[in-house]
């Protein structure tokens, strides 16, 4: 399974990107702590679709970007990230389906392959740390 396309100078690029989509975001939070976000109109929704497209762009391009070297252990690893991450976010969907209420829909697509792609990114990255990667 080899679906890294991008060089790993994006790695820097997307970690710039997903810094952006999430600290400007959270600076307009303190500065204006008060404000709804319906309450800035179409202008601040606009800007937060930007900035939510810029931290999505960024996680993406960093979990398409190769690793300075890239041999079996780092296939293997990430095949196994892969497959704790499947097997976490089944179960947490069966926690959510018999726990949480039906009528309320906390997740949505989105919002879901966000959560799976950052918890791949944790695993690998506690799996390369355990072999000194």
């Amino acid at each position: 399974m080899n679906i890294q396309v991008l060089p790993n100078v994006f790695k820097k690029i997307s970690l710039f990107l997903f810094f952006i989509g999430i600290m400007i975001p959270l600076t307009d939070g303190f500065l204006h702590p008060f404000e709804s976000n319906e309450g800035g109109g179409e202008i601040r929704t606009a800007y937060g679709h930007l900035l939510g497209s810029f931290f999505l762009i960024g996680i993406v391009m960093y979990f398409l970007s190769k690793e300075k070297i890239e041999d079996e252990l780092v296939k293997k690893l990430r095949s196994e990230a892969f497959s704790l991450t499947f097997l976490l976010s089944a179960i947490g969907l069966l926690l959510f389906h018999f726990f949480g209420d039906a009528q309320e829909s906390y997740f949505d697509a989105t919002s879901l392959i966000m959560l799976q792609i950052i918890t791949f990114l944790i695993i690998f990255y506690f799996k390369k740390r355990s072999f000194d990667l």
